[in-house]
């Protein structure tokens, strides 16, 4: 039987596919979808599509927004050209606009809200910018991920806050540790660059050791905290972390396996139950 491809297509074809998944930004957005998800998994509702698509039009708007407002040179061989950017930031905050726009009041009002600190976030002041602040960033970045992914599900759902309380605990440490993780992986570009990170502020090991600490942290307060499929999926998301660090990787490899950590909670969340209504 004849191969379906030539020999050696698939070893071009295949890493292309996924260096252009990585500069779609698709990993970001999947990571923020699914933890949306996972939140209404957790709180016993049916996943709301206009929330789903409201995270994802929103991560991907503020990702590409934020590479098209930084005017330092980031490398063409990891940014797409303007115009793709460009074409990204409009589909997403088209998406953010059409989505919000079916959420009740309050959920509206919870977006407008968030988006104002990541504005912020992106907006150059005097070619500098909030993000170059490395406290700032540790503190605005996982806690604006967290409140979209937590608390608009929880908000849209009518959850009390007893209800969301624990899950934006366990996902706080895990998303701290996916975004020193990402430093991590474009510590050399950011040096490049002159972009500030913590990874530059504490050190390579120091910065992986910190993001395997809030990992762990994560993974044990979802174990005592969250649905027992949820402590499972949080283990895997600290496995792939932890590979995800790992120096020698190609960087759409650690990109994957970085922001494809988020994925696996609610991944595992959604097979146990379904494994349990059988």
């Amino acid at each position: 039987m004849k191969p379906l491809m030539a020999p050696g297509v698939e070893r071009v074809l295949l890493p292309s596919v996924v260096e252009t998944f990585v500069e779609l930004r698709l990993p970001q957005a999947t990571a923020a979808s699914m933890l949306a998800i996972f939140t209404f998994l957790e709180i016993g509702e049916t996943p709301s599509l206009a929330v789903v698509a409201v995270i994802t039009g929103a991560t991907l708007h503020l990702y590409c927004l934020d590479s098209l407002l930084d005017r330092r040179p980031l490398g063409k061989e990891l940014e797409l050209p303007r115009y793709a950017l460009l074409g990204l930031t409009l589909t997403g905050g088209v998406t953010l606009l059409v989505a919000t726009s079916q959420l009740p009041l309050r959920g509206i009002l919870l977006v407008a809200i968030g988006l104002l600190p990541c504005a912020l976030y992106a907006v150059p002041f005097a070619r500098h910018r909030l993000k170059d602040v490395v406290v700032i960033k540790m503190l605005l970045v996982p806690g604006a991920i967290v409140t979209a992914v937590v608390g608009l599900p929880a908000v849209v759902a009518g959850a009390t806050v007893l209800q969301s309380l624990p899950i934006a605990l366990a996902l706080l440490p895990l998303v701290a540790a996916n975004v020193i993780a990402s430093d991590l992986r474009d510590l050399n570009r950011d040096l490049d660059c002159g972009i500030c990170t913590l990874p530059q502020k504490i050190g390579r090991v120091t910065a992986r050791r910190l993001a395997t600490l809030l990992a762990l942290i994560g993974t044990l307060l979802s174990i005592f905290l969250l649905a027992p499929g949820s402590g499972i999926g949080c283990a895997l998301a600290f496995i792939g972390l932890r590979k995800g660090m790992q120096e020698g990787l190609p960087r759409s490899v650690r990109t994957i396996l970085i922001d494809g950590a988020l994925v696996m909670p609610s991944l595992a969340l959604l097979m146990a139950k379904t494994l349990t209504e059988r």
